[in-house]
């Protein structure tokens, strides 16, 4: 091929071997297929989603948290709900470029809080607790879950049938249509 020959072509596939620090210690573990990992969130801010044959970029979500209690109960609350907790192991890389405020839980995460937090949640699974003025419940979240989405789209790509709507989805979207999306 000549140095003034230029070509065009889309990456179908790439191999990444990574390096991963866990969380709050120095172990390191390496290498690790970046096909073997795992999302924390489904979406996040800025990310670019398809839907159909629209473009468009997430500048807000909602998400709810499921946590466990130490007697095996479940809940889901609210990302409001889950900051009035408080993370019992906190570690310097819990801030910085990947974990943010906007990004403030992750599986595993040990928090603890008044009882009172508790008042709205939503029971998933086993026996409520007692909910006293004076109680503190120590909880670890087993999920984050992005539970609406705000987009702003960008351009629609040519469709084939040509007779798509020229107008654009609702800017907001519901927990039952992000499966939808990617």
């Amino acid at each position: 091929m000549n140095s003034n020959d230029k070509q065009c072509g889309i990456v179908t596939n790439i191999n990444t071997k990574c390096a991963v620090k866990l969380v709050g210690t120095n172990c390191v573990l390496y290498p690790v297929n970046s096909k073997d990992l795992q999302h924390v969130w489904s979406f996040m801010y800025g990310d670019y989603i398809v839907y159909d044959f629209w473009l468009g970029k997430v500048y807000d979500l909602s998400i709810q948290i499921v946590v466990k209690l130490s007697n095996g109960a479940r809940c889901s609350m609210s990302e409001e709900d889950g900051a009035k907790l408080y993370d019992i192991y906190p570690h310097v890389s819990d801030v910085g470029l990947f974990f943010d405020d906007a990004y403030g839980f992750y599986p595993g995460q040990v928090l603890i809080g008044p009882s009172k937090v508790f008042a709205n949640v939503q029971w998933l699974y086993g026996v409520k607790p007692v909910l006293s003025k004076k109680s503190k419940f120590r909880v670890v979240v087993e999920e984050v879950q992005v539970v609406e989405l705000k987009v702003t789209w960008i351009t629609k790509s040519y469709s084939p049938k040509g007779s798509d709507s020229v107008f654009p989805p609702p800017s907001t979207i519901t927990q039952e249509n992000l499966c939808r999306y990617n």
